[in-house]
């Protein structure tokens, strides 16, 4: 009898955690995937210099995109302030496949936040589809902004 139970409670939880990873396969094989394919420079001057971002991305089920939703969120390390973009829609919500390409992204006007003169920072970058998966979190490298 308690060999009984203790089988149907190990069968219990190797039904969960293969739930688990079933759900976790399918979450991340249904989520988009990015990676920097460009920047544009790591020295700018504040308030002057623009910075283009150009972004690849992956999609499997290609719903990526929205007319009206925020998609895209990049995140300045210096004060984790949130700059958010529209990325249009790639397909028709008809349609269904992968899609793969590239985006540009200029962020235009970076400010100093401090008064310490030069600010090193990054930004974190992360597309979202329109089912509400959330890609990997890019980080470009150091960039210097000068006074």
């Amino acid at each position: 009898m308690k060999n009984g139970r203790l089988f149907f409670r190990l069968l219990g939880l190797a039904v969960v955690v293969l739930l688990g990873i079933a759900y976790y396969g399918v979450k991340k094989y249904n989520s988009p995937h990015i990676s920097l394919c460009e920047i544009s420079a790591l020295d700018l001057r504040a308030m002057q210099d623009s910075l283009v971002l150009c972004v690849a991305y992956e999609d499997r089920n290609g719903d990526i995109g929205s007319e009206s939703e925020t998609t895209l969120f990049i995140e300045d390390t210096r004060n984790s302030m949130l700059l958010d973009y529209s990325v249009p829609r790639l397909l028709p919500d008809s349609l269904k496949g992968a899609v793969t390409g590239r985006f540009y992204v200029v962020i235009r006007f970076i400010p100093l936040l401090g008064d310490t003169g030069t600010e090193r920072f990054s930004y974190r970058i992360r597309l979202v589809d329109r089912k509400g998966n959330s890609s990997n979190v890019l980080s470009t490298p150091l960039i210097t902004l000068k006074p």
